[in-house]
């Protein structure tokens, strides 16, 4: 199985979908003992409006990740087809894929 992302500490997904109302774009497997924290969409909309320093803080993480994928898709599209299968390839190499695991 390919790990696209490892999610460290305080590391979060599906976040997008509990403001858009549709299901995550992806799931998670579990590789090692972890500690998972799940809150319920409502409960988590009631949260964060009731509390506005996590609100801001969600915004924030949020914009991040926003930003992360807007410089993530102009690097892609700057390149040729055969520079982003190289740099994909790099990437997998320098993240330990092909590695025998």
């Amino acid at each position: 199985m390919l790990d696209m992302f490892v999610l460290g500490r305080d590391e979060s997904f599906g976040d997008i979908s509990l403001f858009s109302g549709t299901p995550p774009p992806h799931t998670a497997t579990v590789r090692r003992d972890c500690e998972l924290g799940a809150i319920e969409g409502n409960r988590f909309r009631e949260l964060i409006d009731a509390h506005t320093g996590l609100r801001a803080w969600v915004l924030h993480r949020l914009a991040q990740k926003l930003s992360s994928t807007y410089l993530l898709l102009d690097d892609v599209r700057s390149q040729r087809p055969q520079e982003r299968v190289w740099r994909y390839l790099a990437w997998l190499a320098s993240n330990g894929f092909g590695s025998g695991d």
